[in-house]
């Protein structure tokens, strides 16, 4: 069943059963979810199955490049097609407020996103170790 949540004893079992995150620390990804808590401004969904977290997505409304948009702050998913619902009860949410852009950042293969869920890449993260 996939279901928004505020609870913060199933949004911990989420973040720590995950084995897909990658990219940020589990640790950083709770806080961050906890800071929100309290505002209207962030999205979160679990899908659960049984006693099992089998997917989540965590969104927040954020600046980018002058204007508002959803940023998909994690999200994973162990069961096909789950994430394609998560997204569009993100889109959903969006457009309650008004937003008209989505945008993540992911560690994977960003062709995948784009073939299956019609995300365009538009731009780079470039790392130098120093």
């Amino acid at each position: 069943m996939i279901m928004n949540v505020d609870d913060i004893n199933i949004i911990k079992k989420a973040v720590n059963g995950a084995d897909i995150i990658e990219g940020v620390s589990r640790e950083t990804l709770f806080s961050m979810i906890l800071d929100s808590l309290g505002l209207d401004n962030r999205f979160i969904m679990v899908d659960v199955e049984g006693n099992d977290i089998v997917g989540f997505m965590f969104a927040t409304i954020e600046w980018f490049d002058g204007k508002n948009v959803v940023f998909i702050q994690s999200c994973y998913s162990k069961k096909d097609g789950n994430v394609q619902v998560m997204l569009d009860k993100c889109i959903d949410w969006a457009k309650k407020y008004g937003l008209n852009k989505i945008i993540f950042m992911s560690k994977r293969n960003p062709e995948a996103w784009s073939r299956k869920y019609g995300f365009n890449n538009i731009y780079t993260v470039m790392e130098k170790i120093l």
